[in-house]
């Protein structure tokens, strides 16, 4: 699309860790993330084959090594790094490593490079701008798809409710390309004419539906010095808390300001995933400010200022996506359930997005290539 990007570089042993005392020095760092890889690392891959969820993993190598933690009692620094680190690389991959299938998880240590998602000026916004300017004037913004009918010969009939005008529009064309979020086609929010085959139906139940977010937190360097605390050359870093029970709440942050082009924004971004989202949503933005605010004093002391502004995603209870990231279910064999949901139906309906191909967005992004594949070999074989 001609945009300038910068790639976000998450390096495993660049990422810098904290506790409740402030930063970890370096060399204690590292002999932290040495005993991670050479412990719980190299224990859940030679078991990787075992289909439990990882939660139990976890807890299993926590009963061998005997890696305990009373709740308020003296912090058991492994094990915490332990529920920090795979925190980061599994809860914001997949959503919901509780009840994610151990034997699919491979990355608990990482080193890559995410490129068109730091674009100067925003990220995935201006991102799908570019690749939507030349067909805009197609584009019906405010406007929610209520049927997809797909009985008449040679036809799909599309009937959606424009929001601003209240009113209901059929739409028809030869074929649909559906990439609607797994978590919308579980709550069956969008009505298929006829009902899809009870094998599509099982394979969208069966994928599991995770829940990751993120709170996108803003300081106005005009009128806050931050200077003093601001975590300069850090691309992302970790809190490891105390305890167990608050090792997702918003402890891992990815530092926007050290991406070219962003220099004078001063945003962090907060992640938060797995069973804590559940209660994390039902926050308010001044709870979840709080939360953040708290934690970041922890790493860098009592002069961090709360911030000027805060966007905070709750994608697990919004109506248009009910979820984040899919995962793979215990006892289910996901990648076949992602095959039989990507299936086309008639050759009029065509399937894309993360759930039809797993991982996260350069996935989905593939899957929309290979739909449009589909669909040109249909309609011009």
């Amino acid at each position: 699309a001609g945009l300038k990007s910068t790639p976000t570089d998450l390096d495993f042993d660049n990422t810098v860790l904290y506790n409740s005392w402030g930063r970890i020095p370096d060399d204690e760092a590292d002999q932290l993330k040495t005993r991670y890889k050479a412990g719980w690392v190299k224990w859940a891959r030679k078991n990787k084959d075992v289909d439990i969820s990882l939660r139990s993993l976890i807890d299993t190598y926590f009963a061998q090594e005997g890696l305990t933690q009373q709740p308020g009692g003296p912090v058991n620094t492994d094990r915490q790094v332990i529920n920090a680190l795979v925190h980061i690389v599994v809860n914001t991959e997949a959503g919901s490593p509780f009840v994610e299938r151990g034997s699919d998880v491979c990355c608990y240590v990482w080193d890559y490079s995410i490129d068109y998602t730091a674009i100067p000026g925003g990220g995935y916004k201006n991102a799908v701008e570019a690749f939507a300017t030349p067909f805009m004037d197609k584009i019906r913004l405010n406007t929610v798809v209520q049927t997809v009918d797909y009985s008449m010969e040679g036809v799909v009939k599309v009937s959606a409710k424009d929001l601003t005008t209240n009113t209901v529009h059929d739409h028809f064309a030869r074929a649909v390309v559906v990439t609607l979020p797994l978590g919308v086609l579980q709550n069956r929010d969008v009505t298929f004419l006829p009902a899809l085959p009870p094998g599509k139906l099982k394979a969208i139940d069966l994928i599991g539906n995770g829940i990751v977010n993120k709170a996108i937190v803003y300081w106005d360097q005009t009128k806050q010095d931050v200077s003093s605390w601001w975590p300069y050359g850090q691309m992302d870093f970790q809190l490891i808390t105390d305890q167990d029970a608050d090792s997702e709440e918003w402890t891992w942050f990815v530092n926007d300001q050290a991406h070219e082009g962003n220099e004078a924004n001063y945003i962090l971004t907060a992640w938060s995933g797995g069973t804590a989202t559940r209660y994390l949503e039902k926050e308010d933005d001044e709870k979840t400010k709080a939360r953040i605010v708290e934690n970041l004093r922890k790493m860098f002391g009592p002069d961090v200022p709360e911030p000027a502004k805060i966007l905070v995603t709750r994608w697990g209870s919004d109506p248009f996506a009910r979820g984040a990231h899919t995962f793979n279910r215990v006892g289910v064999s996901t990648g076949t359930q992602r095959r039989i949901l990507r299936e086309p139906l008639d050759r009029k309906i065509f399937w894309a997005g993360q759930a039809t191909a797993g991982e996260t967005t350069s996935a989905a992004f593939r899957s929309g290539n290979r739909a449009a594949s589909e669909v040109e070999t249909a309609l011009f074989p």
